[in-house]
């Protein structure tokens, strides 16, 4: 019982090693909305911005692949974006281009 105790707090520990810290923004029609910066661990999904409708995620797929996840509640509808995230100048994009609304969320690691 002892030997699983420590082996559970290890994992424990083990997950925050692969945590990532990400800098997200969301753009409406070329303007900046909002900014968020956040830590996301390994299989995790975060939400982190909600503007009327529409409700953003990321999730770390682990192994440096990530997911963005756009909600839009009136219509309903989700749209996805996946891609990796290893160096800094990478960066995860997702954009709605309409005749309403030009829409645009991403995100990049950033240094730690």
């Amino acid at each position: 019982m002892k030997a699983f105790v420590i082996a559970a707090a290890l994992f424990a520990g083990s997950q925050n090693v692969h945590s990532e810290e990400v800098f997200c923004t969301v753009k409406v029609n070329l303007e900046t909305v909002a900014e968020t910066q956040f830590n996301i661990g390994a299989t995790e999904r975060l939400m982190y911005v909600q503007a009327e409708d529409f409700a953003f995620y990321l999730a770390n797929k682990g192994q440096s692949k990530f997911e963005l996840e756009v909600f839009d509640g009136s219509v309903p509808s989700r749209s996805y974006a996946q891609g990796v995230l290893r160096a800094l100048t990478d960066e995860l994009t997702w954009t709605l281009w309409s005749r309403d609304i030009l829409l645009e969320t991403s995100c990049k690691l950033v240094q730690k």
